[in-house]
């Protein structure tokens, strides 16, 4: 089950509101408001839909490791197969590939309307605090 989560981060702010379940991963959904679209393209922009998938690739890591781990991504790609247009709601579906060791590795999709728009790979860096 889904639940607001209240961040107090500007930049999160700007993301969403953003939904939180947290099961084995860290998944997010936002509903796309006219503050996330394109100017004269009413579809999600780009880097609102790669900073949901960071987000939730990082989130996960620490949820399965170490709450007191703090990851960095080093590497991220993204392809962009679909889109999302206002009102709709996109989720991700995170999958750790590895999580032993300081380099750590993740996989995200995106689905809208429960059809694949998106997906991602991360590499992130593990920093003890």
């Amino acid at each position: 089950m889904y639940q607001l989560e209240e961040s107090g981060n500007l930049f999160l702010d700007a993301i969403g509101p953003i939904w939180v379940k947290k099961d084995s991963v860290y998944n997010i959904k936002i509903k796309i408001a006219q503050n996330h679209v394109r100017p004269k393209i009413p579809v999600a922009h780009g880097g609102i839909l790669a900073s949901m998938c960071d987000y939730a690739m990082a989130k996960s890591l620490v949820l399965n490791i170490d709450p007191a781990l703090t990851v960095v991504t080093t590497s991220m790609s993204m392809d962009f197969i679909g889109s999302a247009n206002i009102d709709d709601w996109v989720e991700t579906d995170v999958n750790i590939i590895k999580s032993k060791g300081q380099v750590l590795n993740v996989e995200c999709r995106l689905l809208c309307n429960g059809k694949t728009i998106a997906r991602s790979s991360g590499v992130f860096l593990s920093i003890k605090k």
